[in-house]
């Protein structure tokens, strides 16, 4: 006969209704306590990207290319042109040569921190409420 056992759901899935929340909730973790953990900078492109996708999908659904998205979020120029070049050379891994890549540690910090700042600039309250679920 068989059996099934009910447990209990990991706090990441009770905590987040979302992806998008979880994924949000680590890049404001990462900015205000930047890992030692070297595995963590492999990730953190790929949750950037997956935030900024997230964000403008759910606020502008119409705009489809990244470099769009990236444009919307953010407002200063030289910055737009970081964020895009940071997210399309770590998370992609279309040329063999970014393969042998890593992100730096502190390009890494200093996108997070225009992600970060810039969602909250735009959207304070969608921040807040991300914050405190």
């Amino acid at each position: 006969a068989s059996s099934s056992t009910f447990k209990r759901l990991p706090k990441s899935l009770e905590k987040y209704p979302s992806e998008y929340a979880y994924l949000f909730s680590q890049l404001d973790k990462f900015q205000s306590e930047p890992s030692e953990n070297f595995a963590d900078y492999y990730l953190i492109p790929h949750i950037v990207r997956r935030v900024v996708e997230g964000y403008v999908g759910m606020r502008v659904p119409n705009i489809s290319s990244l470099k769009k998205k990236v444009d919307y979020l953010i407002e200063e120029s030289s910055q737009k042109t970081q964020v895009y070049k940071y997210i399309n050379e770590y998370s992609h891994q279309n040329q063999p040569q970014r393969n042998k890549r890593h992100p730096d540690l502190s390009e890494t910090k200093k996108i997070v921190e225009v992600v970060v700042n810039s969602l909250k600039e735009k959207d304070q309250e969608h921040c807040e409420a991300l914050l405190h679920l």
